[in-house]
């Protein structure tokens, strides 16, 4: 799992794939339940970085599910993120909506905080409402702050200024181009996601 996450943050998200794939199936195999809910989560989550996002959508779909069955409410919290903001920028409104009613029911859960904030952005985005997904990602004022790990808060301060255009841009300033997100999901900068307009 840990080789998995080491190398979508890498860069190296063919071979985080094609290993977390291999490890699903052992976990699948061997009935592990919480490993079987991690790398769910996390091939949705690498699928999502590839523009992949129905794709991701389903592994998030499939993490939230096992971990709802098997009682592990952090992971849940998670996977319903992951399937409201790959929802939202699939221009599925309602069931991105719906999945983060969901998730904002579950208790708090710190692991990859600020990145979980890219899901309640993007339902923002999705639903119109494109300012106060600009207050959530800002760093000097909106809701993720400065907190977390620096791999972190690039991928936060790169949809910001997707999300914010040019007014968004100097937050940036600062920081390596080196570590910042080189794939792109497929929504067009500055313009609402919508449906069919990304790879499968």
């Amino acid at each position: 799992m840990n080789q998995v996450f080491a190398l979508a943050d890498a860069g190296r998200l063919a071979d985080a794939d094609r290993l977390g794939t291999i490890a699903a199936e052992v976990a699948a195999t061997d009935r592990i339940p919480i490993a079987q809910i991690w790398f769910a989560i996390n091939l949705g989550r690498i699928a999502g970085l590839q523009g992949r996002l129905a794709t991701g959508r389903n592994r998030c779909v499939e993490g939230a599910n096992l971990a709802e069955v098997n009682g592990f409410a952090g992971p849940q919290r998670m996977g319903l993120g992951g399937v409201a903001h790959l929802s939202a920028m699939l221009g599925d409104v309602a069931t991105a909506q719906d999945a983060l009613t969901r998730r904002d029911a579950l208790p708090m859960f710190g692991f990859l905080g600020p990145e979980q904030m890219l899901a309640d952005a993007w339902v923002a985005v999705a639903a119109g409402r494109r300012s106060d997904a600009v207050a959530i990602l800002e760093p000097r004022g909106g809701r993720c702050g400065r907190n977390g790990a620096r791999n972190r808060r690039i991928v936060v301060l790169h949809d910001l200024v997707r999300i914010a255009g040019a007014t968004g841009s100097a937050t940036l300033s600062g920081w390596p181009s080196s570590r910042r997100r080189a794939i792109h999901p497929c929504s067009p900068r500055g313009r609402t996601p919508r449906r069919g307009g990304c790879r499968r």
